[in-house]
């Protein structure tokens, strides 16, 4: 009920509860769920996830190995992320391609797949060592 005029009649007009009779406008916070158990009053962020995309890309491939060890692959992938975000003197501005990335993780984990690499063979060098220098020697 409107505390102005008594009207009962309300629209949502720009994320303001709005009086159809006399026009004043209250505060209306929407809620957004993310399940019935938990409400939640604020937007969700967007964020860029290259993990995610890197799952697109395993999806794609409907590789029966692939999926056998999807965790895995996954796991290394955001070791590789985590270490090349924490490095303090990077000479690379962007992460590693998608294809070098999974040609390394393979070939890591020792799993007998042939994937697409790079066409420039140095660039694909380049960065195949230096996800070698990244990850840790035992």
């Amino acid at each position: 009920m409107c505390t102005e005029c008594g009207g009962t009649d309300f629209a949502i007009i720009e994320n303001w509860e709005t009086c159809l009779s006399c026009g004043l406008q209250g505060n209306y916070s929407p809620k957004y769920y993310t399940s019935y158990a938990l409400p939640r009053a604020e937007f969700r962020r967007q964020y860029y996830s290259r993990a995610k995309r890197f799952t697109k890309v395993l999806k794609y491939m409907k590789s029966d190995i692939i999926a056998s060890r999807f965790e895995c692959i996954l796991q290394m992938y955001s070791l590789l992320e985590f270490l090349w975000n924490m490095k303090a003197d990077k000479t690379r501005k962007y992460f590693f391609s998608q294809k070098m990335v999974l040609w390394f993780i393979l070939k890591k984990l020792d799993i007998p797949l042939t994937v697409p690499v790079l066409k420039n063979k140095e660039r694909g060098a380049d960065q195949i060592l230096s996800m070698e220098n990244l990850i840790p020697e035992k």
